[in-house]
């Protein structure tokens, strides 16, 4: 992708509306807090995941929390640049960049939304920004209305949310949802409901997309097991007769007690 690319006015306005600069200690000065899910946060969602260090009892100026906003930016502006392995217009890098400044560079990295991004699936990546909206467990409005305002500018929608935190401070720790299977894709698809041709072709994309995210999560945990040396590991010891001896006594350990207990029930 385009690697000079940097979040426009656009985006950024759409992250300052949403992380709002908590909160105010007076004469334009801005203390520390604790956000809704306990991560301590100051000025524009600064938490001590990225850049400068702050305690629970230190208050920035506005020029700091400014400051600290630039520097994080262009850490999840480089980060967002390093994943996305495909061309980007500039409200889809903006969207991504604001997604991950919430969500983390890793939820970023593991997430459907980025392989189907990665995959020329615009539309089915924007669908993915609303299933972020979770916190603690729990659902939050302003998690909802952030993710609607990403999925919106994605698709380049021109006017932004401004002024969107109705209820407090945005959360800094992001739920990562739920992956649905592909038996819940096919228990659900409009083909095992006996549906009519066309919404069952549709639902057989439906199919082979969590096909693909199933496959692509395989190679994810394949490669994982490469940088550890797991799969060395287990190419070693599958050659070892010992280990052939020990799983044979394990299976016949095994059979003894299952046919024990079937003849005593």
């Amino acid at each position: 992708m385009n690697e000079s690319l940097t979040v426009s006015p656009a985006g950024l306005k759409l992250i300052q509306s949403f992380e709002g600069c908590e909160k105010r200690a007076g004469r334009g000065r801005f203390k520390a807090y604790v956000d809704p899910v306990g991560i301590l946060t100051i000025g524009w969602g600064h938490t001590n995941a990225t850049g400068r260090q702050f305690t629970r009892d230190e208050v920035w100026t506005r020029a700091e929390c400014d400051a600290a906003l630039r520097e994080d930016l262009s850490v999840f502006e480089a980060g967002v640049r390093a994943l996305v392995k495909v061309e980007l217009e500039q409200c889809e890098f903006d969207a991504l960049v604001s997604f991950a400044y919430n969500c983390g560079i890793g939820n970023l990295r593991s997430s459907t939304l980025l392989r189907k991004v990665n995959r020329g699936d615009p539309a089915g990546a924007a669908a993915e920004f609303a299933r972020w909206n979770k916190a603690g467990g729990r659902v939050l409005s302003g998690l909802t209305r952030r993710r609607a305002a990403e999925a919106a500018l994605f698709q380049g929608a021109g006017r932004i949310e401004v002024n969107a935190r109705e209820d407090g401070p945005m959360a800094q720790a992001v739920d990562a949802p739920a992956r649905p299977t592909v038996i819940d894709t096919l228990k659900d698809s409009k083909i095992a409901q006996g549906s009519a041709t066309g919404s069952a072709l549709g639902s057989g994309n439906e199919v082979i997309g969590a096909v693909r995210d199933t496959a692509a999560e395989l190679k994810d945990a394949k490669d994982t097991a490469q940088d550890i040396g797991l799969l060395d590991f287990v190419t070693t010891l599958v050659w070892q007769p010992r280990f052939w001896i020990a799983a044979a006594i394990l299976g016949l350990g095994a059979a003894v007690i299952y046919w024990r207990w079937r003849d005593h029930s």
